[in-house]
């Protein structure tokens, strides 16, 4: 596919054409990660799950960071099984338990988001924008948690796996070896 796009955009600079393979690269890799999700949903009969796990999941992930799989199959892999989990799990009602572990979970990430990575380390401004952002969605998804244990059991146990993930995620990265601190920040 790239090759094609090569012939046709030779006459473009180098640094558009590099941005352009490299914006497809990242697409595929996108894709490869989402597609087998949004089609084991449909399979289910969950493609809502699926999709708000999907949009859930990304935005906290984003703004959170958190530990990186060293290739993309290990990252697509990753995803799909932390997926697999969730849905196989949607109609647990542990609700004390659950909840016990969302505050925990919650509260270790308020007090460390957003966790750094050496190879892509950001700059104060850059920190304190995903820091305010990382807390909003928090305190959302909190509330999101506590309003749809009371009505929707299987949504409330999606927003406990994305948290509880996250909180994961986050810790394996704070205690790798490409963990960045705060105060090295740019």
């Amino acid at each position: 596919m790239t090759r094609r796009i090569d012939t046709y955009a030779s006459s473009q600079q180098e640094l558009d054409h590099a941005l352009l393979i490299h914006g497809i690269h990242i697409l595929c890799q996108d894709t490869a990660c989402i597609l087998p999700v949004l089609l084991f949903g449909c399979l289910r009969g969950r493609i809502f799950y699926a999709v708000s796990y999907i949009i859930l999941y990304a935005l906290l992930r984003v703004h959170c960071g958190g530990y990186h799989a060293s290739s993309h199959l290990g990252c697509a892999l990753l995803y799909f099984g932390q997926y697999l989990m969730a849905d196989f799990c949607l109609a647990i009602d542990l609700p004390w338990i659950q909840t016990l572990l969302v505050l925990l979970a919650l509260w270790y990430l308020f007090q460390n988001v957003p966790f750094l990575h050496r190879l892509q380390p950001l700059s104060r401004e850059e920190y304190r924008k995903n820091w305010k952002i990382s807390l909003v969605l928090l305190s959302i998804y909190c509330l999101l948690y506590m309003i749809a244990s009371f009505s929707d059991l299987s949504f409330a146990n999606l927003l406990f796996f994305i948290i509880i993930y996250t909180a994961v995620l986050g810790f394996m990265q704070k205690h790798s070896r490409n963990a960045l601190g705060s105060e090295e920040i740019e």
